[in-house]
């Protein structure tokens, strides 16, 4: 929790130098990832906290996938429009990312 609000604090202080939207876009993320990080390490110990981390990271393909997908088509399509493009891109990315992950996990070896 220390880490997390000095983060804050950090990126809180450069906040005018990056502007609003970089430093609401810094803040959002390692903040929240290092709390679940934090909290799943205290709860079940290092490995779920790496796990935490990895899944973290893989889901973020799709959410930023929702998030391009949406300022593409928002200004031509609508929000409705736009939104149904947003989650049908992050489900597809979010299937693909999860039938690569399972690829990989059926090609190594068991210990």
């Amino acid at each position: 929790m220390l880490v997390a609000t000095a983060l804050v604090l950090v990126i809180t202080g450069a906040a005018p130098l990056l502007g609003p939207q970089l430093t609401g876009l810094l803040t959002t993320y390692p903040v929240y990832a290092s709390v679940l990080a934090v909290f799943a390490q205290s709860q079940r110990g290092g490995a779920a906290a790496i796990h935490v981390v990895r899944g973290l990271c893989y889901g973020l393909f799709a959410f930023a996938s929702f998030f391009f997908a949406i300022g593409g088509t928002i200004e031509r399509a609508g929000i409705v429009m736009a939104f149904v493009a947003g989650i049908a891109a992050a489900l597809v990315v979010q299937g693909l990312t999860l039938s690569l992950l399972m690829k990989r996990a059926s090609r190594s070896p068991r210990a």
